[in-house]
């Protein structure tokens, strides 16, 4: 007698099947926003130096732009 597997376990099963052969995709997922940060954060930084804030405190381009290229990266890959 076999014990049907609940949804979830389907549908988990599912995806390892269908990304078996093409790993790369989930391996890109975390590795795009690094080089975003990498070519925007130090390529741009460069020339923009740290970004002024309201409250009149200075922060490096670096960690300005971080968050927003991870939310880019988290809604390309959604």
């Amino acid at each position: 007698m076999s014990v049907a597997l609940p949804r979830r376990f389907r549908l988990v099963e599912r995806s390892v099947v269908a990304y078996r052969r093409n790993w790369w995709i989930v391996l890109s997922g975390f590795f795009e926003p690094v080089f975003f940060l990498f070519g925007v954060g130090y390529g741009v930084g460069s020339l923009v130096g740290s970004v002024s804030l309201p409250d009149g405190q200075h922060i490096p381009y670096q960690v300005f732009v971080a968050p927003a290229l991870m939310a880019v990266s988290a809604m390309n890959g959604a």
